[in-house]
């Protein structure tokens, strides 16, 4: 069993690359809204059955004195999913779980990665 010890500050990812990028921006002083991104980014690449740049991703953030701030990264429903259009394609049991037909969402992760880095005060 190992302990941890934040005193600067700290993050954590399920892959540890990640977790040293983000690390990595906190220790040049980087927020960790910032050293979050960065870890999302990483994973993408290097664990990306569970972060991609083609999934979805949700945010909480709180800041002092505010409150929680909720970013939902999921995209909307695709405009032509019906079932008329699954039909037209050869699938009327059921949606398959894996494959492009599959997609019923737009993917959301990069988009809401730019909502939360929109958070971060810009130096003057």
């Amino acid at each position: 069993m190992y302990s941890s010890f934040g005193y600067n500050g700290g993050i954590t990812a399920p892959q540890k690359t990640a977790t040293l990028a983000g690390y990595d921006i906190l220790k040049d002083g980087g927020t960790a809204i910032e050293a979050m991104v960065a870890a999302a980014a990483t994973i993408a690449v290097t664990y990306p059955h569970m972060n991609g740049v083609g999934g979805d991703a949700f945010w909480l953030i709180k800041k002092d004195n505010q409150e929680p701030i909720g970013i939902s990264g999921c995209g909307s429903a695709a405009a032509n999913s019906s079932i008329d259009w699954y039909e037209e394609r050869g699938i009327s049991e059921q949606i398959p779980s894996r494959g492009g037909l599959s997609c019923v969402t737009v993917p959301g992760a990069v988009a809401s990665w730019a909502k939360a880095l929109s958070l971060v005060a810009k130096p003057m």
